[in-house]
């Protein structure tokens, strides 16, 4: 089964076993839509039971986990990433893909000719922007935005862009 990462333990707050959590998903519904949450160590994947939770005004998750009691546990935590199976990933609308969705595609331009394959993704304030590796090892940068992007079809892995000249 795949796991994606959806927060990260920041470190403890207080004396009680709670938790700073840093959510690296545009969805942190799922730390307040669900009883339990699972947690990457290593290669295993735990359960824990939520027992508080809320946000700061700065969008940094507080967490209370049942079982850990004290800064010291959630200190031997810091580090680790909250994840959630596939299956419970939340729904998206028309037009929004998941970024493990994105990676990997093929991307052609207007004439059908293979530009490269997706390796990341950069969030900026506009947009987000596509790195492209070519076939040469060259990284380009496209934007994802309508104008450019014209196609998306995530079963086959292939992404069709309208490059405006200049733009390489």
């Amino acid at each position: 089964m795949n796991y994606f990462e959806i927060g990260k333990i920041l470190k403890p707050h207080g004396v009680r076993g709670e938790m700073k959590v840093f959510p690296v998903t545009d969805y942190p519904e799922h730390f307040f839509d669900n009883d339990i949450l699972f947690l990457r160590i290593g290669e295993d994947i735990r359960k824990f039971k939520i027992e508080k939770v809320r946000m700061t005004p700065k969008g940094i998750i507080v967490l209370k986990l049942e079982g850990i009691d004290t800064p010291e546990e959630v200190d031997r935590l810091r580090g680790l990433f909250f994840v959630v199976d596939s299956e419970h990933l939340q729904p998206l609308n028309e037009d929004e893909y998941y970024y493990h969705d994105i990676l990997d595609c093929e991307v052609y331009d207007q004439n059908g000719l293979l530009v490269g394959v997706v390796i990341d993704i950069m969030e900026v304030s506009s947009s987000d922007i596509y790195v492209v590796r070519d076939k040469e090892g060259k990284e380009k940068l496209i934007p994802a935005i309508k104008t450019i992007i014209k196609n998306i079809d995530i079963t086959k892995k292939r992404i069709e862009v309208d490059i405006p000249e200049g733009l390489f």
